[in-house]
C-alpha cells in the first residue's frame, strides 16, 4: 500500500513538471508602425504569481492575457511556484513587416451637372499609410496634383497614383458622369451647425439641408433620430447622421459640434448680407499642432463655373499650412460664408477645429479685355488718379472690381466724355475696369 502511495505521488509530481516544461508566451505583433495593439498570452498553470514587465516596469499583475503593448521587449516573471525555481520569459513585440498591409482608401465621384457644364469632381478618400501622400492625375490631357480635382467634364476618366511616405502606392481610375443621365436618387445632406455657447455646456444645434425624399429619417450616432431635419441639446464632439429618405436612399455624413475654443472666426465683409453659407466636408488632417493655433483664414479663392476652390491658411506658432477645399455655388452675386471643419481620429484631447470666413463672388471677375468703346486710360500703372478720355461723350456708368471680383466702385457719369478717378485710398494691386454706356463695354486691366 505505502509503494502504491509513492507511486501515485511520483505521478503526480512528474505531472506538474510536465505542465511547468509546457511553459510558451505567444506575442501578437502590432497591426502597424505606431500602433499599440500588440498582446501576449502565457500558456503555464503552475505558478502563482505572474508579472508582466516591460523593462524594470511592472505593467500588470497576473493574468494570463495582456493587452495594447506597443513595439518593444517584454518579460512575464514566473514565482511563487512550489516546485521550480521562479523563472522569466523574455518575448518581442514587432510590427508587420509590410508598411502597406493597412494603406487603403477609395475614389469619389460628383457628376457633372449636364453636358454642357463641365463641373464635376473626382476626389481620393484614404485610410492608413504615411503622411505625407503624393498625388498624380492623368487623363483627359490633364495632370493634377491635389486629392480633389474639380472643373470636369461629363463622360470624362481620369486615373490618380497615390504615394504614402513609406512609398505605398494605390492607384484608382474614376469616370465623371453627366447628373441628368444618372438613374436612381442621389441624396445630398449638408449639416449647419451652431456650437455649443460654453465648454461643458450641450446646447449645440445641427440642421440639415437636404434633397431626401420625404418621409426621412435621421439617425445620429449618438442615437438621437428625426424626421425634421435638426437637432438640438447636442455636445461638443464629432458626430456622424446617416438620412434615409422614403425610396431607401441613404448618405452619412460627419459634422462637428465645437465650442468657442476650437472656433476661429473672421469677419471679412462684416457690413454685408450673406447670399449663402457654404461648407465642405469634414477633413482629416492628423499633421496639424491643434494646440498651437494662432489663426485661420482664407488666403486665396478662384472660381470655375459653379466651382469655387478656397485655400485656408493655418497659422501655427512657427509655420503656416494649407488645405484645399472646393465648395458649389447655387446662388448668384454677392458674399458667402464659408466653414471648415477638420479633425485627427487619432488624437484624445484638441483633436478637432472649426473656422468660418467669407468671400466674395461676382460675375464680372476675369473679365476679358473688351473694347467696343474707344477710351484712352492714363497713367496705367497708376498712384492716386487714374484719367479716362473717352472718344464720344455720352452718359457713362464705371466699376472697379478686385482681382477676387468684389465690386469695389461704382459712379454714373451724365454727357460727359473725360472721367477722373480718385484712388488714393485704393490698394496697391491689379483691378478691372469696366465702363458701359449705351454704346458698348469696355474692360480693362489696371495697375496701381
Amino acid at each position: 500500500m505505502k509503494k502504491f502511495l509513492l507511486k501515485s505521488a511520483f505521478i503526480g509530481i512528474l505531472t506538474i513538471f510536465s505542465q511547468g516544461l509546457n511553459a510558451q508566451v505567444y506575442p501578437t505583433n502590432v497591426t502597424s508602425v505606431g500602433a499599440c495593439d500588440g498582446a501576449a498570452y502565457l500558456a503555464d498553470s503552475t505558478y502563482a504569481t505572474w508579472t508582466w514587465m516591460s523593462g524594470n516596469n511592472i505593467i500588470q499583475t497576473d493574468g494570463a492575457n495582456i493587452n495594447n503593448l506597443c513595439e518593444g521587449n517584454y518579460a512575464v516573471n514566473l514565482t511563487g511556484s512550489l516546485i521550480y525555481a521562479d523563472t522569466s520569459y523574455y518575448f518581442t513585440i514587432t510590427s508587420n513587416n509590410n508598411p502597406c498591409a493597412n494603406f487603403g482608401g477609395s475614389i469619389t465621384v460628383q457628376a457633372a451637372t449636364s453636358p454642357a457644364l463641365c463641373d464635376g469632381l473626382l476626389g481620393v478618400a484614404l485610410s492608413g499609410g504615411t503622411m505625407p501622400y503624393s498625388y498624380s492625375w492623368t487623363g483627359n490631357g490633364a495632370n493634377y496634383t491635389t486629392p480633389t480635382i474639380s472643373g470636369l467634364c461629363a463622360n470624362t476618366t481620369y486615373t490618380v497614383n497615390v504615394v504614402d511616405a513609406n512609398g505605398c502606392q494605390l492607384t484608382f481610375t474614376g469616370t465623371v458622369s453627366d447628373s441628368a443621365t444618372n438613374s436612381g436618387n442621389t441624396i445630398y445632406a449638408y449639416p449647419y451647425t451652431t456650437d455649443v455657447s460654453l465648454d461643458g455646456t450641450c446646447d449645440g444645434i445641427v440642421d440639415f439641408q437636404t434633397n431626401a425624399v420625404m418621409p426621412f429619417e435621421i439617425i445620429l450616432s449618438n442615437g438621437q433620430t428625426t424626421t425634421n431635419g435638426a437637432f438640438s441639446g447636442l455636445c461638443q464632439g464629432i458626430y456622424s447622421a446617416t438620412i434615409v429618405d422614403a425610396n431607401s436612399d441613404s448618405i452619412t455624413v460627419n459634422f462637428i459640434i465645437s465650442n468657442p475654443s476650437n472656433n476661429y472666426n473672421n469677419n471679412t465683409y462684416g457690413d454685408s448680407l450673406f447670399v449663402d453659407s457654404l461648407v465642405s466636408d469634414l477633413q482629416e488632417n492628423c499633421q496639424l499642432n491643434y494646440n498651437g493655433i494662432d489663426s485661420i483664414y482664407i488666403s486665396s479663392y478662384t472660381f470655375s463655373g459653379n466651382i469655387v476652390t478656397v485655400t485656408w491658411a493655418v497659422a501655427q506658432v512657427d509655420s503656416i499650412n494649407y488645405i484645399t477645399q472646393n465648395y458649389t455655388l447655387n446662388s448668384g452675386n454677392g458674399v458667402y460664408s464659408l466653414g471648415l471643419a477638420v479633425y485627427c481620429p487619432g488624437k484624445s484631447l484638441g483633436n478637432y477645429f472649426t473656422s468660418t470666413d467669407q468671400i466674395y463672388y461676382n460675375a464680372s471677375a476675369g473679365l476679358n479685355e473688351i473694347e467696343t468703346i474707344e477710351a484712352l486710360i492714363y497713367p496705367n500703372p497708376f498712384s492716386d488718379v487714374l484719367n479716362i478720355q473717352l472718344k464720344e461723350t455720352s452718359d457713362y456708368t464705371v466699376s472697379l472690381f478686385d482681382v477676387s471680383g468684389r465690386n469695389i466702385l461704382n459712379s454714373s457719369i451724365q454727357n460727359s466724355n473725360a472721367i477722373q478717378l480718385n484712388l488714393n485710398e485704393l490698394s496697391k494691386g491689379k483691378y478691372t475696369l469696366l465702363i458701359s454706356s449705351k454704346e458698348g463695354i469696355l474692360s480693362k486691366s489696371i495697375v496701381k
